[in-house]
């Protein structure tokens, strides 16, 4: 997508309290610790794919579903461990934007601390299909939906955030100030499902006016002067310094994107919209955030 199609979703995720424009410092990510190479106990779940960074910052870069007119998006990964294939979970970063009264861009955000709404969440993994000049969608292999349980942002700071940074949460740990709040959802997939070499995995859910089965705008919530949460729900995408800890992102650059509007792909969309397919090259930055976990079973 545009750099300007992807301010608009994502905004300046992160931002000191002196200055919504600076970023975080290369080095305030931890360093994940190495893997190693000592055994494992048979059965045990190992991770085989990770470009989330052990300690999640308060928020993150994220695409905006219902901005950006996004149905599906995810990434193109690979695996290096050959015996531990038979997928045992995916784990996601959302970007939750929404407050139980006000919004994040009106400076009047107010959320009771640990309040939290439910919204259906799908990730899906798909085989790879390379028969053609570019990597497609194959066939589904696994699919998980759950009402995700996603917190809403926490209440606009007056105190800490201010100026260009007004209307704002404050995280203290990390002396941030953020338009939404990050969070790890993960997707227990029972260890049935045994993973090629490489898969496409997604994440869906329906907005109020775009996914698979939009909900639409009767809703009480679409109504209510704070909108409905679901429409200022992200899925988090960062490049970290190291990434990916495990695993292989086959295209760096790229990402898979099911949009209805031409301007959220690189390509304004001359290669169409409206169905799952690759977006290169502006996902340099942004790179999808996900954890695989799988337990020992060799590939298909």
């Amino acid at each position: 997508m545009s750099i300007t199609a992807f301010a608009l979703a994502a905004g300046l995720a992160t931002g000191t309290a002196a200055s919504a424009a600076a970023e975080p410092a290369a080095d305030s990510v931890p360093a994940r610790a190495p893997s190693g190479n000592w055994p494992k106990p048979p059965g045990k779940a190992e991770v085989i794919y990770d470009s989330i960074p052990e300690t999640l910052p308060a928020n993150v870069p994220s695409l905006g579903y219902q901005a950006t007119g996004t149905s599906e998006f995810g990434d193109e990964v690979g695996f290096e461990s050959t015996t531990h294939r038979k997928l045992k979970s995916l784990e996601i970063v959302l970007s939750s934007w929404a407050c139980e009264s006000g919004t994040w861009n009106t400076g009047d955000c107010e959320t009771a601390p640990g309040a939290t709404f439910r919204h259906p969440v799908t990730v899906n993994i798909y085989e790879v299909d390379n028969t053609g000049p570019t990597p497609e969608p194959g066939t589904l292999l696994a699919s998980q939906t759950q009402r995700a349980r996603i917190p809403y942002r926490p209440s606009a700071d007056p105190v800490n955030c201010t100026g260009t940074n007004a209307g704002r949460w404050y995280d203290a740990a990390t002396d941030t100030c953020n338009f939404g709040i990050a969070e790890a959802v993960a997707f227990d997939f029972g260890a049935t499902t045994v993973l090629p070499d490489e898969v496409i995995w997604t994440v869906a859910f329906n907005t109020s006016g775009f996914g698979a089965d939009p909900i639409g705008t009767g809703t009480a919530c679409y109504a209510s002067p704070e909108g409905c949460p679901y429409d200022v729900l992200n899925v988090g995408a960062q490049t970290f310094p190291g990434a990916p800890f495990e695993g292989i992102d086959i295209d760096p650059d790229a990402a898979f994107l099911d949009s209805a509007a031409p301007t959220s792909y690189c390509d304004g969309g001359t290669a169409g919209t409206g169905f799952l397919r690759l977006d290169a090259p502006c996902w340099t930055d942004n790179t999808p955030l996900a954890r695989i976990t799988a337990t020992d079973g060799r590939k298909a």
